[in-house]
């Protein structure tokens, strides 16, 4: 199974991104995820 997470924030530590992160450690055997960082870092 392949997932796609979009985290984003204005924020240098990311509470998405431990979210997703951690979600990642849960997942069955043989998924992947890949993200998608939608932070706007020029701000």
């Amino acid at each position: 199974m392949k997932l796609l997470g979009i985290v984003g924030s204005l924020r240098k530590d990311s509470v998405n991104k431990k979210a997703m992160k951690a979600f990642q450690e849960e997942l069955p055997a043989g998924s992947e995820v890949e993200y998608a960082d939608i932070s706007l870092s020029y701000l």
